[in-house]
């Protein structure tokens, strides 16, 4: 629904987007203090998915990326493939989805509305953790492709962070990029909170028609806490983000 604030005789007028200025703003993002537009919010996340492009040493025209699609990310994960299959084809690229596990299996209808083709693999257990904490990867994908993108977010850099912190006593900065072989594995939304994965989700209409309901598995401890930060505190996500750079 459109942001409204009260007029100066106290009638509701719609707030317009801060970005363009024209259209009415339908998504307030609490760490700016920003009110955008449906519009201005997707250009804002394929802005920050071609910026994160720039770690990979393929780029250019052509690339077939691939999208591990995960049932207890599937909001970001259709997110993403709705995203990267509209930047690839500008590029002249095709964007592929890794279909791995049977949870997965059940979202195949749902997935095949936004991707070129589908990939049947073995499950990928934990591989958005690898790159994280390790800087690896040992999905094998079982097809040619140049990237696989990880429906990973800003949210879930924080939560594994802490959860090496926590568990394990480690400081050790997150990786968003990792190579396996000639094949490399990236995070396009590190930068991104899920919420304003799940805001473009709801605007663009991705969840509308969903019959898969993703994984019904609850997050764990941290993950619950870095969800709050990100909803409560956002500023608290782009600190972290800062100082992990500076690690």
């Amino acid at each position: 629904m459109p942001q409204s604030a009260p007029g100066a005789l106290g009638e509701a007028v719609t707030a317009e987007c801060s970005s363009c200025g024209r259209r009415p703003a339908s998504y307030f993002r609490r760490h700016s203090g920003e009110r955008l537009c449906a519009v201005c919010l997707r250009r804002d996340l394929v802005r920050k998915i071609k910026r994160s492009f720039s770690l990979l040493g393929k780029r250019g025209f052509g690339l077939r990326v691939a999208v591990l699609i995960d049932p207890s990310r599937l909001a970001e994960s259709l997110a993403l493939t709705r995203l990267l299959d509209e930047i690839e084809r500008e590029f002249g690229g095709v964007v592929v989805c890794v279909v791995a596990g049977e949870e997965a299996l059940e979202c195949l209808r749902d997935v095949r509305r936004y991707c070129w083709d589908t990939i049947f693999a073995s499950p990928c257990r934990r591989v958005l953790e690898e790159v994280v904490r390790y800087g690896r990867a040992s999905c094998d994908v079982g097809a040619r492709v140049d990237v696989v993108a990880l429906p990973g977010t800003l949210d879930d850099l924080l939560a594994l962070f802490l959860r090496g912190l926590v568990l394990e006593g480690e400081l050790v900065k997150p990786s968003v990029h990792a190579k396996c072989c000639e094949r490399e594995f990236l995070i396009p939304l590190y930068a991104v909170p899920r919420a304003d994965v799940v805001a473009y989700a709801l605007a663009s209409g991705t969840l509308r028609n969903l019959e898969c309901p993703g994984s019904p598995e609850k997050p764990d401890a941290l993950s619950r806490l870095a969800s709050r930060l990100s909803l409560e505190h956002p500023e608290l996500l782009y600190r972290f983000m800062r100082s992990m750079l500076a690690l």
